[in-house]
């Protein structure tokens, strides 16, 4: 009903964490069209977007290893080409898997950053103090939404505001500032680094 309604500019769909149960038992290809149709047929200014995410930092595989592969063979070889040859309705690509893969290898090259250690960092954890393998803490939460802020506008997210306020009111955990300025320079560059964004340097 809200694509639809055509009150949207900007039209972003994602698919499950399993990627590869999604892709063998869903059709997400054809349905990545169809979204795709349907937005632009409610709206032909609308713009779609498909988020690339990120998969448990349990993964047997490998947690960067996943990203790394997983982003040209399935992302992009397997649910995005094959959804634009069947659409004439252009869709772009929010990268965000690869950003934080990026930024995790920052993290991961020296002595950490601003106090983050390792991409865990970003990452939720339980009450009881267990790590959430899969869902982000507020930390992870920007520096995704610094990506989708650079595909959506195509703008530079450096010198954004740090100090948030999450969906409740409640103030968000502040990025350390070395950190959130990292953060916001590897956005840009992971951004403007894959043309599937359509996002020019």
């Amino acid at each position: 009903e809200a694509v639809a309604s055509g009150d949207y500019d900007a039209v972003v769909v994602t698919e499950m964490v399993e990627l590869r149960d999604a892709l063998r038992d869903h059709a997400s290809a054809r349905y990545l069209a169809l979204w795709a149709a349907a937005a632009q047929a409610a709206n032909p200014q609308a713009r779609v977007y498909l988020y690339e995410t990120w998969h448990h930092l349990d993964d047997p595989a490998g947690w960067d290893t996943r990203l790394a592969e997983d982003f040209g063979g399935l992302w992009k070889d397997r649910l995005l080409h094959p959804a634009l040859a069947r659409s004439e309705v252009p869709i772009h690509l929010i990268p965000a898997g690869q950003v934080m893969a990026a930024f995790d290898a920052k993290l991961r090259s020296g002595d950490g950053i601003g106090g983050l250690r390792g991409i865990s960092d970003l990452f939720a954890t339980t009450p009881d103090g267990v790590q959430d393998t899969i869902h982000l803490n507020d930390l992870g939460a920007y520096l995704v939404a610094l990506t989708h802020y650079a595909v959506l506008y195509h703008r530079d997210p450096t010198g954004l505001p740090t100090a948030l306020m999450r969906a409740d009111g409640t103030p968000a955990t502040v990025p350390p500032p070395q950190a959130a300025g990292v953060m916001q320079q590897t956005v840009w560059k992971v951004v403007t680094g894959h043309p599937e964004t359509g996002v020019a340097a």
